[in-house]
């Protein structure tokens, strides 16, 4: 069956190619057609360096084209990376030098710990975090190197948020956005989010290198937990431009791959277990090697349906574009999401039937309805995904 552009650049979610990977995508590669639709896409995706180094890599023909267009957007990314590294440097040293402690969340750490080169990680912003009694003087010493901050720091920052407002710096006619974050999540109980501490974050960080300076990033257990929530998992009504893209893949692909036998897979069975039985469902995105199936014991032997498939039911979408798309279509979204997008959303496990899954889905959709409509006669005083 002929890929389409999404099923190509998801099977090049991953940082490091094996056999089974190799073969996969050369069979791709020779049935392929739309080409014309990958450059532009793979970028929506923060993947066009991995999809150009991964082509290339594959003994099989592809338009020339299309090598030029990837190749330009590679260049891009490598110009950036460097300007990024130099940033996110000068803050922590900043930060270090007023006695502040920070983690860096994300891009910024997985770039140089997980990829092969900093410049196959694709980053719009920087990622810090900061312990609550910190935030306020750590986001004020941000405009002391360059950054422009918002009128009120903490405008629009409840017990809910994780960040501050975002600010920016302008580095060689690149826009350099940094969020200071003061929790991991959105404090959502509904989704089982863990309540953690900086304290304990910091208790098992790792060190690594960015532009000279040793930063701190989180353990590979706390990361992969960070990695899925952020891009996999997230409340529904809570708006991200990272919802289905393929780079959150990419990260816990390579993750995993990178430190199968470094991570303590007990500790993640046991405290977060809906990400440790969403991994099966990566596989059919672009395949686990055969070193992680062996090490986990990953069932991955039947495709469930939807593959790939993002959310598009209540709540995630307006209430104008489900009346845009039709009541009957806008119901079955929400209440019918496929298989592939139940398990990796809630972690469902192989043996329980799909079905149960979706029926604890519908609940949380009516349980918001019904908070929805009773904040409309006054203020809403509980929500579902409320702590």
């Amino acid at each position: 069956m002929v890929m389409t552009p999404t099923e190509l650049i998801a099977l090049c979610a991953r940082a490091h190619a094996h056999p089974r990977f190799t073969a996969n995508l050369r069979q791709a590669v020779e049935q392929f057609t739309a080409w014309e639709e990958l450059p532009a896409l793979a970028e929506t995706h923060g993947m066009a360096p991995l999809l150009y180094q991964h082509l290339r890599a594959v003994e099989a023909p592809w338009p020339t084209t299309v090598q030029l267009a990837l190749k330009g957007l590679v260049l891009r990314h490598q110009r950036a990376a460097p300007i990024y590294d130099r940033v996110l440097r000068e803050v922590l040293q900043h930060l270090a030098t007023a006695g502040l402690e920070a983690l860096v969340l994300k891009g910024s750490a997985l770039a140089h710990l997980i990829y092969p080169q900093p410049s196959l990680r694709p980053r719009r912003d920087l990622d810090i975090l900061v312990q609550m009694q910190d935030a306020e003087r750590a986001y004020q010493m941000l405009a002391e190197v360059g950054f422009s901050l918002a009128p009120s720091s903490l405008h629009g920052l409840s017990r809910h948020h994780q960040h501050l407002a975002p600010v920016e710096r302008d580095v060689a006619g690149l826009t350099v956005t940094l969020d200071l974050h003061v929790n991991l999540f959105f404090r959502f109980k509904a989704y089982g989010l863990p309540q953690v501490n900086y304290n304990e974050l910091k208790r098992h960080a790792i060190p690594f290198n960015v532009d000279g300076f040793t930063a701190s990033t989180l353990s590979p257990e706390a990361m992969l937990w960070h990695l899925y929530h952020h891009g996999f998992s997230a409340p529904p009504r809570v708006a991200s431009q990272d919802r289905g893209r393929l780079l959150g893949a990419a990260d816990i692909v390579s993750l995993v791959e990178q430190w199968y036998s470094r991570l303590d897979w007990e500790r993640v069975r046991r405290c977060y277990p809906q990400v440790f039985h969403a991994l099966p469902m990566f596989h059919f995105l672009t395949p686990w090697s055969d070193a992680v199936l062996e090490h986990l014991h990953l069932k991955v032997d039947r495709r469930p349906s939807g593959v790939g498939e993002v959310y598009a039911g209540y709540p995630a979408q307006w209430w104008r574009e489900h009346v845009r798309r039709g009541l009957r279509r806008s119901l079955r979204e929400t209440f019918w999401p496929s298989e592939w997008w139940v398990r990796m959303y809630y972690g469902w496990p192989e043996p329980r039937s799909v079905h149960l899954g979706r029926l604890k889905h519908a609940g949380l959709v009516v349980w918001d309805l019904a908070l929805y409509a009773t904040s409309l006669l006054g203020p809403l005083k509980v929500h579902p995904y409320d702590n």
